[in-house]
């Protein structure tokens, strides 16, 4: 396999730890709506120096959920890749992406290697509430193994805009999807309000009003961090509002879902989530133009 150098882009890593004997060394317990029966999890473990063999651990509510052993053997880690995970059961949980190995967090001596991880988290509808924890069965001091966590992201499954994250660290924003370019010959400049108070976006420009501003560059893996301990899932997105339409194009929707794109969006329309997550929502500018094209949202 080939070793890397270089570093983690750790941001607020949470950790590093040592082992727990198996038990969580780590967890948090997050809001849920009523009714909501199943959770998406993603987050990235850092596998940090000398692992031989120990366990990595998810919990749900207190109960071990997902165990997987790590090894860094002739200095390297696992193969680079997609890995599909299941439970004692055979069935299917999730998936870990491992990247390729690489000195980076610690000690020299060591590879080190990052896994991100999705799996589907079934939770009790009348609960309320869900506690994620993590540990590991490492033996060794922290100087010589450890780990961490990064970039976690709790979502209701199937939807993109209900996102309960770690907190007082990032959390994920999939919006890149939200508003499609069919040209690219344009500068999209989108505008961002209605954000949670003391919330800071990864990227783009904070207004005086409040707004961020940001190109359609900056959406990719675009992250919103809450003000200190805000732990709220707050109110489901359910729809945008266009509160500015471009000066050189038009906003279009797929009404009938077949491609034609053949409603030109007026100014203070509302557009459904269901409709901005199935692409039904594009930006088509005028013919042969090119230059900075603005539309608000909110």
């Amino acid at each position: 396999m080939w070793v890397g150098s270089g570093n983690f882009a750790t941001g607020n890593m949470l950790g590093r730890f040592e082992g727990s004997n198996g038990n969580q060394r780590t967890s948090n317990t997050y809001d849920i709506p009523p009714g909501v029966d199943e959770l998406t999890l993603n987050f990235t473990f850092y596998e940090i120096d000398s692992w031989d063999g120990e366990e990595f651990r998810v919990f749900v509510d207190g109960q071990l959920y997902h165990s997987r052993s790590y090894q860094v053997y002739n200095n390297a880690g696992d193969v680079a890749g997609m890995e599909t995970l299941t439970n004692g059961q055979g069935d299917v949980i999730g998936q870990v992406v491992h990247d390729e190995s690489m000195y980076a967090v610690a000690t020299s001596g060591w590879v080190d290697q990052a896994h991100h991880y999705t799996l589907t988290i079934p939770v009790d509808p009348s609960a309320g509430q869900v506690t994620i924890g993590f540990g590991s069965t490492l033996d060794e001091a922290k100087s010589n193994e450890s780990w961490g966590i990064d970039n976690l992201n709790l979502a209701i499954t199937g939807s993109t805009s209900d996102a309960i994250g770690l907190e007082d660290t990032a959390i994920t924003l999939d919006v890149a999807s939200a508003l499609v370019d069919t040209d690219g010959s344009e500068s999209l400049t989108l505008t961002f309000s209605g954000m949670p108070t003391g919330a800071v976006l990864s990227a783009g420009q904070q207004n005086q009003d409040g707004t961020w501003t940001l190109t359609a560059a900056e959406l990719d893996s675009l992250t919103i961090t809450p003000a200190e301990h805000f732990n709220d899932t707050g109110d489901a997105i359910e729809a945008v509002q266009i509160t500015q339409l471009p000066e050189h194009g038009q906003i279009l929707l797929d009404t009938n879902g077949d491609g034609s794109f053949e409603t030109a969006v007026a100014l203070n329309t509302s557009v459904s989530r269901t409709d901005i997550e199935s692409g039904r929502l594009i930006l088509r500018p005028e013919a042969e133009f090119s230059g900075q094209v603005t539309v608000d949202f909110q």
